[in-house]
C-alpha cells in the first residue's frame, strides 16, 4: 500500500502579505528617521563652516584696509 504524502504549498495568505509590508513600512520608518538625524548634524557642521570662514574673511578684508 502506498501512503499518500501531503505536499505543502508555499502560497502567501493575504494575512502573511499584510504583516510583511507592516514589518517592512516600519523598518523603512525608522531606517529614514536615522538618515534625517544625520543630515541634520551634517547641515549643523557646515553652517558652522561657513559662518568660521565669513568670519575669517571679514577679519582679513578689515586688516587690509
Amino acid at each position: 500500500m502506498q501512503k499518500k504524502q501531503k505536499t505543502k504549498t508555499n502560497k502567501m495568505r493575504l494575512t502573511d502579505s499584510i504583516k510583511m509590508w507592516m514589518i517592512n513600512g516600519l523598518t523603512l520608518s525608522i531606517s529614514m528617521t536615522h538618515l534625517e538625524s544625520g543630515l541634520k548634524i551634517l547641515l549643523l557642521l557646515v553652517t558652522i563652516g561657513y559662518t568660521i570662514s565669513k568670519w575669517t574673511k571679514i577679519k582679513d578684508d578689515e586688516e587690509d584696509k
